[in-house]
Parts: structure tokens; sequence; C-alpha cells
């Protein structure tokens, strides 16, 4: 119902589904034309991810999953029961997160120090986007020592998550 044309108007213009009013000015060819589109997109991300070859089963989920009727290299496409609101429940119970990639000297503060600097502004992020700081967690830490640059340094990446504040 919007004025900017998203990819649950294509159905509506295809009647795939009944949602809302169709857009008189979405002509069929450009329809199918973003429906194919979609479907080689999936299929590009599908061989990418897959471990075997073959075709392989699809469970789609999330409004998006209703651009989808048949996909090349799917053995089997299924769309669980609620399929089309799995964005928003996995919004809703997924964690905050907040994380920093930065480089440090280790000149003047120990490795010990660094990390401890790091994990702080990872969580005070996390806090920041959201997160409960009493469930905050390091959840990844890389350390990766830096020899073309002149004195010690290294680059620490972390990250920290913890449950929606609510």
């Amino acid at each position: 119902g919007g004025s900017i044309t998203t990819a649950t108007d294509i159905v509506v213009s295809l009647d795939w589904v009944s949602i809302g009013e169709r857009k008189p000015e979405i002509e069929e060819r450009i329809a199918k034309e973003v429906i194919e589109q979609v479907e080689r997109k999936l299929f590009e991300g599908i061989e990418k991810m897959k471990s075997e070859r073959g075709k392989v089963p699809v469970a789609l989920v999330g409004g998006g999953s209703i651009l989808v009727k048949k996909l090349r290299g799917a053995s089997r496409i299924a769309k669980p029961t609620h399929h089309e609101v799995a964005n928003a429940i996995g919004a809703a119970i997924s964690q905050v997160s907040g994380e920093i990639d930065r480089i440090f000297s280790l000149e003047e503060k120990t490795r010990e120090e660094v990390l401890e600097e790091a994990k702080e502004r990872a969580s005070e992020e996390a806090i920041e986007a959201g997160a409960d700081p009493e469930t905050l967690q390091t959840v990844s830490l890389e350390e990766i020592p830096l020899a073309y640059l002149p004195g010690a340094a290294v680059r620490v990446k972390v990250k920290a998550a913890g449950d929606l504040a609510l």
C-alpha cells in the first residue's frame, strides 16, 4: 500500500497472494523478472552453503518466503507453519550484540589489559544497542599480531552479546 514497490507488491500483482491492494503499474513481465532474480539469488546462495552435491531440501521462512514457488537445486521446499512471521519471531528472541575491531599498541599496556579493554568496549556497544548488562557474554575474540607495524601492535576483534533489555 505504500509508495515504494516491495516484493510483496510483486507477488500480489501475480495473484500469488491476496494482501492489500494490487498496484496496477506493475507489469506482469517485470514481476516475473523480479521473481526470476529472487530465485536465481536464492539458488546461488544455496549452492555456496550446501555441503553436498545435488539437490537439497530447503526450508523457507520469513515474509520473503511467499516469493518462491519453485527453486532450482532444491529437492523440496518446506514452508513450516507460521513461516511468514519467522523474521519477527527471530528478532524478538535474538540477542543484541556489540563489537569492536581495533588496533592496539602493546608498548604501554599488557596483552591482558588490551584484551580486557576490548571486551569492555564491545560490551558497552552491546549495552548501547539495547542489551541487558546482566546477560552479556563475550561471544568471539580474535587477536591478530601485526608484525608489519612499528612497535608491538595487535588487531583485536571482540563481539559481546546479551538478551534484549526489556
